[in-house]
């Protein structure tokens, strides 16, 4: 994966290191919305089967964010980030 690949690529004094867990949380994003929208056309086990499939890696983007540096989860990304666990949090309860 690209993201992996340039990690340390942008560390260093005049670099934007906040770039690639933007990128994941952004990811995380994208993958929580398409867990959101429903095929009315697939069968209820395949529907859910791929919805778990999205959360799940709506959650592992989240937690490359989580285990990025300190200073730039909390400084730029660490509300964003921690509302985010809490809804899936909240989906999980509710979904079972």
């Amino acid at each position: 994966m690209m993201l992996a690949a340039i990690r340390n690529l942008v560390k260093g004094p005049l670099k934007d290191d906040y770039a690639l867990p933007g990128a994941h949380y952004e990811l995380a994003v994208i993958a929580w919305l398409e867990a959101c929208q429903g095929d009315a056309a697939a069968a209820e086990a395949e529907e859910r089967a791929r919805r778990t499939a999205k959360v799940k890696e709506c959650q592992e983007h989240l937690d490359a964010v989580i285990a990025w540096e300190a200073f730039v989860f909390d400084a730029r990304l660490g509300m964003r980030v921690q509302t985010g666990l809490e809804t899936l949090k909240w989906f999980r309860e509710r979904m079972g």
